[in-house]
């Protein structure tokens, strides 16, 4: 585990925050601009629906933190609602991904037990980390 001050663990979790927002929207980016390109619908699978779940649940999340600090007029470096907020984003963004590992694309280009397989593997991975995490 790191360890740190409160204030360095709240800068490093805030640096974490702004690459995995800016890979998303990257990966949002190339998505979306791929489905225009196609003449497709957006968000009409079940992986779409996670995935826009999942970024919903991320922005909530994020705006949430600030917010209640300017609420309450300092910084809360122990938020339960904050973290139950940040295991959901998380739990969301793997059923996205294991939909995604299990789709049409995912077995056309995988193969079927590469796709479950890695579906499996996702899934587990993520339970395990969502239950070593404090809420």
């Amino acid at each position: 585990m790191l360890s740190g001050t409160p204030v360095q663990m709240a800068q490093f979790h805030a640096c974490l925050q702004m690459a995995t927002a800016g890979l998303y929207a990257i990966g949002f980016t190339a998505i979306y601009m791929n489905k225009e390109a196609h003449g497709k619908q957006h968000f009409t699978s079940n992986h779409g629906k996670a995935g826009l779940a999942a970024l919903a649940l991320m922005a909530a999340n994020a705006l949430y933190s600030p917010l209640r600090t300017l609420v309450k007029g300092r910084p809360l470096w122990s938020d339960s609602l904050h973290r139950l907020g940040g295991r959901m984003a998380f739990a969301a963004s793997t059923v996205a991904v294991c939909l995604g590992l299990v789709s049409g694309w995912g077995m056309k280009n995988l193969g079927s037990e590469q796709a479950y397989g890695s579906a499996v593997a996702a899934g587990l991975i993520s339970a395990y980390a969502l239950l070593i995490t404090k809420v």
